[in-house]
């Protein structure tokens, strides 16, 4: 995987025009002339943006793949908004492509200084715009694999899974309803629609990795993962990002032999019934590697959203708590997260606290229990 990642530096054209492109000027008559070089490129995602205040709120809606910036001196809307973007975690790797008067050296000195990753004169070239954007747009692809995928399965990492959901739980802030058109076909009044994060942790796959081999192991976690590709993204759809990277982005592989996933619907929803019970037989098909056929079993955690909480680091700390439990049963189960959990977890952690200190302190008692004989009594 690791060997085949610096061929895909260099994308296939038809594939990157597919791509969101943000284009934020002020000027009426500039943006459409940039928006017909766009359009005469390939590019029919084109996002068009006025002012730089209003852009960062768009931004975070649209989540373009590289942005168009207009700058002119001395006015710098364009070049803090640059600046901005480049402090913020979200948007530091998103590739700006900073539109400047060809013969303003100071403005371009500044952009460079402000983190633009390049520069075109305008009045624009189309051809020169069209092979800028190829580049930029190619780079991220191949940076996102490094920042945002897991080598191994091309899955998300945990840190881009979690921002992902995280983005998908801010939409509904605590006590607030969704917006109508959220829920298609709704007679009763729009809540928040409930969201699922399940935990999957594969079953004494340690012994199996002994037994095979790291590349065996290996190997099986991309069947799994291929497995789970298809079900999640049977079940919670892709975007825009899956059709184009062929991954959904609702699915990941935070480590070792973990996967998580979100899935849509309430935990006693016919849809998320559905959904886990195919995740269950993807799993529990027969693996055949060298000849050799294995079966694996996986303890699921489950907490809902809004439910169990309302944030994508409560919800994974609780499906965490289920998967603990599933695994206390002996695995290969499903555990959805209860109160009762985090209460046992809650206790056990203080027993173990106080535990650390209870001799020192003289806080143990020593009993000595009666043995008795049930034929005499005695």
């Amino acid at each position: 995987m690791e060997s085949s990642l610096p061929a895909k530096r260099v994308e296939d054209a038809s594939r990157l025009t597919l791509a969101t492109v943000m284009l934020v000027d002020a000027d009426a008559a500039s943006a459409a002339a940039a928006k017909a070089c766009l359009e005469a490129a390939g590019y029919g995602d084109i996002v068009v943006g006025g002012e730089p205040a209003g852009a960062e709120a768009l931004l975070a809606i649209q989540e373009p793949d590289v942005l168009l910036l207009a700058a002119r001196l001395p006015d710098r809307g364009g070049l803090d908004l640059l600046m901005r973007l480049r402090s913020s975690e979200q948007w530091r790797h998103l590739p700006v492509i900073i539109l400047i008067a060809g013969d303003d050296s100071d403005g371009k000195r500044a952009a460079l200084d402000a983190g633009a990753t390049e520069i075109l004169g305008t009045p624009l070239d189309g051809s020169e715009l069209a092979l800028r954007l190829r580049n930029a747009l190619g780079f991220k692809a191949y940076e996102d694999r490094l920042l945002k995928r897991d080598a191994l399965t091309g899955l998300a990492n945990r840190g881009e899974f979690m921002r992902r959901v995280h983005a998908v739980f801010a939409k509904w802030p605590p006590g607030e309803r969704a917006p109508a058109a959220s829920i298609a076909g709704a007679t009763n009044p729009p809540d928040r629609p409930s969201r699922c994060l399940l935990l999957l942790n594969l079953d004494r796959f340690k012994q199996i990795n002994d037994s095979i081999g790291h590349a065996g192991g290996d190997a099986m976690l991309k069947v799994i993962a291929e497995r789970l590709i298809a079900v999640v993204s049977k079940h919670a759809g892709g975007n825009r990002r899956a059709d184009s990277g062929g991954l959904t982005p609702w699915l990941a592989r935070p480590e070792g032999d973990r996967f998580m996933a979100l899935l849509p619907g309430a935990s006693d929803s016919e849809r998320h019934r559905a959904a886990v019970r195919d995740i269950v037989d993807a799993i529990s098909a027969p693996i055949h590697l060298n000849r050799r056929e294995f079966h694996v079993g996986a303890s699921i955690g489950v907490a809902g959203f809004p439910a169990d909480g309302e944030t994508a680091e409560m919800l994974m700390q609780r499906a965490e708590l289920a998967v603990i439990q599933a695994k206390k049963r002996g695995g290969n189960a499903i555990e959805y997260f209860n109160p009762e959990m985090q209460t046992q977890a809650t206790e056990r952690l203080t027993l173990e606290n106080h535990l650390r200190y209870a001799v020192r302190r003289g806080e143990l008692r020593l009993y000595y229990q009666p043995k008795v004989d049930c034929a005499s009594l005695r």
